[in-house]
């Protein structure tokens, strides 16, 4: 029993020391679950799959709990939930892998209710741990879950902190209120499209292009709740900086001498900051004085002082200028200019000093060299055009008609650069102290302004009648066959001769009292051209003296044209206008279309005229036998350069240097048919001259080619034909007569004059080497030859002045110029003395006027 006893004692001791380690070691474990199940207990918020806190929904909010491992959560027992201020929905679901509990709730809401707190409260109990029937305490818990279902509030909606301007395609924008947790700015009205949402603050872009943009805006709370799409905010977007032109630049170059400038318009600014520290100069003169002034939207950069010689470079830096948006002026690089310090160079070189001009009427060739390419030579005697220096070089025709009592004139040639600077050269030339104007009968000399005459006293060899009219003054003389028309400085005109072939002008005597420039004649009548372009006609009615019927048209006339009977006017517009013998050119009213405007040079013969066009192309009317048909190659042709007559016939020189005859009456024996070797292209033509009823064509390869009447020198000897320095060619009537390059004659033809000769035999004096002749002079059947020394040489029928042994000792030196009539000649020399020989009816004889036209 004892041992019993002591069996059971041992038993129980054992019971006890096993129920207190299992005390112990349960106490240890229930310790660690109930932290665990503590660390549970507080996971209950809305997680996993329920909205962000705080959520706008009033029903089927989602709650989760998540349970400790040591329960099953098959044994959460819904009584152990308590829903204050809502109400579960359904069932609880709990997954047992993971030992999360969900389930659903909904709650009530007042109007106007921004927020309403739903507690879910974990009641205190006992959960059974593996069969165990002792419990333990559980942690009470509670969960809020706030309900917002008010949008929220928006105080404020600013872009770019309220500026006006914006020169940026990303605005900057504030958004303030309360609960605002995103906002969505747009250009979208209604606040659905061009946007995203994103924070309270941030930038916003432009969807496009510049102009006042109005964005609007809709904000969202944390919960969700969407704010409507009705604030807004407007600015202005400008990209475009501040325009500056150049509204006028320097006129010169710039010197140290004179101030230039650049004239700047600026645009679209607020401000202007220019000052003479935002130029930037480079190149020559880094050392000009800038100053800025102007105000408004003009301003002036002023260059004075400037240094040194060549290019100079002008900068404008940026930001000048600023719009209201901030944009600014972008630099500005303006036009480069050149500075120049240094007076520009002009020179003469041709004539030389003294030289001896051979009239005062004539346009007067001058040439030289100049350093200002581009720049205007100036001249203190009229030019014939504007003067440009040009490769270096100028050339210029100059009026000396007004010098009309001076034996010498001083040309002045000055060039002026673009900034000021000028140089000018002087020279002297040598005037003729006689001028002698002839018609076929008589000579009229012009000395210091006086009328001298002699010859043929009823065909203007005596000019007593007018004797006062022409005392002084006179400019120059005009002429038909047996009649003068004398213009003075005044523009006064005084006619003498034939009364019938314009010698007396009392018709129209007070259209001639002023404002005469020119006077052309036919045979038998005068037309003078005014100053205004107007024209006055008198003399023979029939052969141009009368220009009533035209009289309409006749404005603006540049020059005029004659032949035997009819004249052509060519107007300013390039239009061409005929009046007098209809059979001989006076009516071109077959081609009136044709001669309505490009005209730039008319030709005429005794029967006919030929107009050339700007384009190219000719234009002939009058008498069918002297050309008033085109020939078939010139009828389209637009390639005709220059034209040239005798006579009877026409040529035309052609670009590519052929030419085309055409007319010359019966037969065409008269210059009319162009020799085969100057039809083709290249044949080398470069120039025509004429006989009576004959042509020859000087070519660039120095020789010469003649056709039509062999009787006048159609026909050019082997010599001429194959020379190879022919300089130029003169004709008689009936004869040529070729100036080879070193001074030597060639002539041919005159055979119409029978034993006599018309010029076509020159003497040994002339042709041999080494004759130095210069200048070769012609009247109808003789020529006269001037040589390097000054003297006279003359062949040629010997009653038309072909024999000039009469005066051969006063032709023996300083003669300068030869005038002719028909049948006599008249030459000149440096001091003035005149020489007459010659048919003494025809002027040969000037002896009564010796004392007159003495030196």
């Amino acid at each position: 029993m004892q041992t019993v006893d002591r069996l059971f004692n041992n038993a129980q001791v054992f019971r006890r020391v096993y129920l207190l380690c299992l005390c112990f070691l349960l106490q240890a474990c229930t310790e660690r679950d109930l932290q665990v199940q503590m660390l549970a207990s507080q996971t209950l918020d809305v997680g996993l799959s329920t909205p962000a806190n705080p959520t706008n929904k009033i029903t089927g909010i989602p709650v989760s709990l998540a349970l400790p491992k040591m329960a099953d959560a098959a044994s959460l027992k819904a009584e152990m939930f308590e829903i204050q201020n809502a109400t579960r929905e359904g069932d609880i679901s709990c997954d047992s892998d993971t030992n999360v509990c969900s389930f659903l709730v909904s709650v009530a809401v007042e109007n106007g209710v921004v927020a309403s707190n739903v507690r879910i409260k974990l009641n205190a109990g006992n959960l059974n741990w593996r069969g165990s029937k002792r419990t333990f305490a559980i942690e009470e818990q509670n969960l809020t879950i706030s309900i917002q279902i008010v949008p929220p509030t928006i105080t404020s909606f600013v872009l770019k902190n309220g500026d006006a301007y914006s020169n940026s395609l990303s605005i900057p924008y504030i958004v303030t209120g309360e609960r605002i947790a995103e906002v969505y700015v747009t250009e979208d009205a209604t606040c659905n499209s061009g946007g995203a949402w994103g924070p309270a603050s941030g930038n916003v872009a432009v969807l496009s292009g510049e102009g006042v943009k109005t964005f609007y805006l809709k904000a969202k709370d944390a919960a969700g709740n969407v704010t409507s799409c009705t604030l807004t905010d407007s600015i202005e977007v400008d990209l475009t900086a501040p325009e500056i032109t150049v509204a006028a630049m320097p006129v010169s170059a710039g010197s140290m001498s004179s101030t230039f400038s650049w004239s700047l318009g600026y645009s679209g600014f607020s401000t202007i900051s220019l000052s003479p520290s935002d130029i930037v100069l480079s190149g020559a003169s880094v050392g000009c004085s800038v100053a800025v002034n102007g105000t408004g939207d003009s301003r002036n950069i002023v260059f004075t002082n400037c240094s040194g010689n060549g290019p100079l470079s002008v900068t404008v830096n940026e930001n000048t200028a600023q719009d209201e948006a901030g944009n600014h002026a972008a630099q500005l690089l303006l036009s480069p200019v050149t500075i120049d310090n240094i007076a520009p160079a002009v020179i003469i070189t041709s004539p030389a000093e003294n030289f001896q001009f051979p009239s005062r009427t004539q346009w007067a060739s001058v040439s030289g060299t100049c350093s200002e390419n581009g720049k205007t030579i100036s001249f203190n005697w009229p030019t014939q055009s504007i003067v440009t220096c040009a490769a270096d070089t100028w050339s210029a025709l100059i009026d000396f008609s007004s010098a009309v009592s001076a034996n010498s004139v001083s040309l002045t040639a000055t060039l002026t650069d673009a900034v000021g600077h000028s140089s000018s050269i002087s020279r002297t030339f040598l005037l003729p102290v006689v001028e002698i104007y002839s018609n076929l009968y008589s000579f009229a000399a012009v000395k210091g302004g006086k009328v001298i005459t002699w010859g043929e006293s009823s065909w203007g060899g005596n000019s007593s009648a007018v004797a006062s009219d022409v005392s002084a003054n006179v400019v120059k003389v005009a002429s038909t066959s047996i009649a003068f028309a004398a213009v003075k400085a005044n523009g006064s005109v005084a006619t003498w001769g034939d009364s019938a072939a314009g010698g007396s002008s009392s018709t129209v005597v007070s259209q001639l009292s002023y404002g005469v420039k020119d006077v052309y004649g036919t045979g038998s009548a005068f037309a003078a051209v005014k100053v205004d372009g107007s024209v006055v006609t008198w003399g023979n009615g029939a052969l141009g003296g009368d220009s009533s019927s035209v009289s309409a048209a006749l404005t603006s006339v540049k020059s005029i044209v004659s032949n035997t009977g009819a004249f052509a006017a060519i107007k300013a517009d390039g239009s061409v206008v005929t009046w007098g013998s209809s059979s001989i050119g006076g009516n071109s009213s077959t081609v009136a279309s044709r001669l309505s405007s490009g005209v730039v040079s008319v030709k005429s013969n005794d029967g006919a005229f030929a107009a050339l066009k700007s384009d190219g192309s000719v234009v002939a009317w009058g008498n069918s036998s002297n050309g008033s048909s085109l020939p078939a190659e010139l009828v389209a042709s637009t390639n005709v350069v220059k034209l040239f007559s005798n006579n009877f016939a026409f040529v035309a020189l052609k670009s590519d240097s052929s030419i085309v005859a055409w007319g010359g009456g019966a037969g065409s024996l008269n210059g009319g048919i162009t020799p085969s070797e100057l039809t083709v292209p290249g044949a080398g033509v470069l120039e025509v001259v004429s006989s009576f009823s004959a042509f020859t064509a000087k070519k660039d390869d120095g020789s010469v080619v003649s056709w039509g009447s062999s009787d006048a020198g159609g026909v050019a000897p082997t010599e001429a034909t194959t020379a190879g320095d022919i300089a130029a060619v003169f004709a008689t009537q009936y004869a040529f007569a070729a100036l080879t390059q070193d001074g030597r004659v060639i002539a041919w033809g005159g055979t119409a004059c029978g034993s006599s000769n018309c010029g076509g035999a020159a003497p040994t004096s002339v042709t041999a080497v080494g004759s130095n002749v210069v200048k070769i002079f012609a009247n109808r059947n003789a020529f006269a030859a001037i040589k390097s020394n000054g003297s006279v040489v003359t062949w040629g029928h010997p009653s038309y002045g072909g024999d000039s042994s009469s005066v051969a000792a006063a032709l023996s030196s300083n003669v300068v110029k030869i005038y002719s009539t028909s049948k006599a000649f008249a030459a000149v020399k440096t001091d003035g003395t005149v020489v007459t020989w010659g048919d003494a009816g025809y002027g040969g004889d000037s002896s009564a006027v010796s004392a007159e036209l003495a030196p």
